[in-house]
């Protein structure tokens, strides 16, 4: 994925406070741009691993963002790969994720709160971080 000097660059200093995306994969150092809504996450600070998006009218393949519903997600992408609940600041969020693609939404009362996107086929290496 992308060097994280050159989003640095692009996007300017992240953000001092951590993003809601470094509870959801709290193994990766995490840069956010708050202006923006999205923030990139790294295990060796050099390329992202992750690609978080939690505000703006951002959209994911197929036209699901923020707030879309649950229902939108599985219309458009099927059924996840994975299926599961984490607790994240204080309340529980369902993890539906889409290993062959790279996707995974977290939602909170059936409504995407966040989207995060990985490299296909590493699923395993996110659910364990999560």
């Amino acid at each position: 994925m992308t060097p994280i000097p050159e989003l640095l660059r692009m996007n300017g200093p992240s953000s001092s406070r951590p993003s809601v995306a470094s509870t959801l994969v709290p193994a990766a150092t995490w840069y956010s741009w708050d202006s923006l809504g999205i923030a990139a996450g790294t295990h060796d600070r050099r390329y992202t691993a992750y690609l978080a998006v939690y505000d703006g009218d951002y959209a994911a393949p197929r036209g699901v963002g923020i707030r879309a519903s649950r229902n939108a997600v599985l219309t458009a992408h099927g059924e996840p790969t994975y299926e599961g609940d984490v607790f994240v600041q204080g309340r529980i969020l369902t993890v539906l994720a889409f290993d062959k693609i790279g996707l995974a939404y977290f939602l909170h009362n059936d409504v995407v709160q966040v989207f995060l996107i990985f490299h296909p086929g590493n699923l395993q290496h996110l659910i364990i971080s999560c």
